[in-house]
């Protein structure tokens, strides 16, 4: 029964303490803008891998970002195969770019981005 007595008189005090203080003051709440937009670039690591891997990703890359931005209305889904076919034109022109410029000239090294660019 001592028990209940003193837990009842600290939740008395807690409780009398909670009134006797000033109510909060309003506070500005600042507009959050939370968009779930799906991503329309992908950076891809192609380090030590050759011509047809790197096709491969690029096409499952360019797939990929193309159907987020018609997810994300930024692209009609008529248009996913033009836009695919597109921005996987760019990724590979700048893999024969990267792959000219290295010592070796058989495999590249770094990473490659696919992006969705400005429609047409």
């Amino acid at each position: 029964m001592r028990f209940f007595s003193v837990s009842f008189a600290s939740s008395a005090a807690a409780l009398a303490i909670a009134l006797s203080t000033s109510p909060a003051a309003a506070q500005d709440v600042a507009t959050v803008d939370v968009s779930g937009r799906e991503p329309t670039s992908i950076t891809l690591n192609i380090a030590g891998l050759e011509a047809p891997a790197v096709r491969r990703a690029v096409r499952g890359a360019s797939y990929r970002v193309c159907r987020n931005a018609v997810s994300n209305h930024e692209l009609d889904a008529f248009d996913t195969d033009w836009c695919s076919s597109r921005t996987r034109t760019q990724a590979m022109q700048a893999f024969r770019a990267m792959r000219a410029s290295s010592a070796s000239g058989l495999a590249a090294t770094g990473a490659i981005a696919v992006a969705l660019n400005a429609p047409r």
